[in-house]
């Protein structure tokens, strides 16, 4: 008997994981195909860098309640929202943000956007590359007045922490020089 409760509750628990899952890949819910502002949608969808196409995503997840996007409506915020979204300053933000393009702006717009993006990718990336070699920089003290390490190994690891500090000097350099051409390039104040 005690093995039937346990299957049960298992499938019960399959059941409602299946029925969160399948939800959870739907675009939109059967409340935000009701009371959906077509071009708000839209706009935000641009926004958030989904090409025009996304629409149909909505169109599958309404489908399922009978309901049908309004696709003018949604163009018209797509298109307002891709204006914005096909910007330098938006780029360099979305970047920043650590967001991946998807090829959403036309080849006219792209020539802006992408120099500010793949800048604020590579800040980002040094940014990161610095945190990094921090954290290791505070590891190799921390091996350094452990009370076990012999005269030698002190050594040896305080030459590491000399290499790495050059390191970190040149890597926050290399990032002054990046940040210095975004605000050049008008990107950041």
């Amino acid at each position: 008997m005690q093995k039937i409760k346990v299957f049960l509750t298992s499938a019960k628990l399959l059941s409602v994981s299946v029925v969160i899952f399948l939800t959870g890949c739907a675009s939109m819910n059967q409340f935000e195909c009701i009371s959906a502002d077509w071009s708000k949608v839209g706009y935000e969808n641009a926004l958030s860098g989904k090409k025009g196409n996304y629409v149909a995503k909505h169109t599958e997840a309404c489908a399922e309640y009978a309901i049908t996007p309004q696709f003018s409506e949604y163009r018209r915020g797509w298109d307002q929202g891709i204006k914005k979204f096909c910007t330098a300053q938006f780029a360099w933000d979305y970047a920043s943000d650590g967001r991946y393009y998807h090829d959403s702006c036309s080849a006219e717009t792209e020539a802006v956007f992408i120099p500010a993006y793949k800048l604020a990718k590579k800040v980002r990336e040094k940014e990161r590359d610095i945190v990094r070699l921090n954290t290791d920089l505070d590891k190799l003290f921390d091996d350094l007045i452990a009370d076990e390490v012999s005269r030698e190994k002190r050594l040896v690891i305080a030459s590491e922490r000399h290499s790495l500090l050059l390191e970190i000097q040149l890597e926050e350099l290399k990032l002054s020089i990046l940040k210095r051409d975004a605000k050049v390039k008008g990107y950041i104040q």
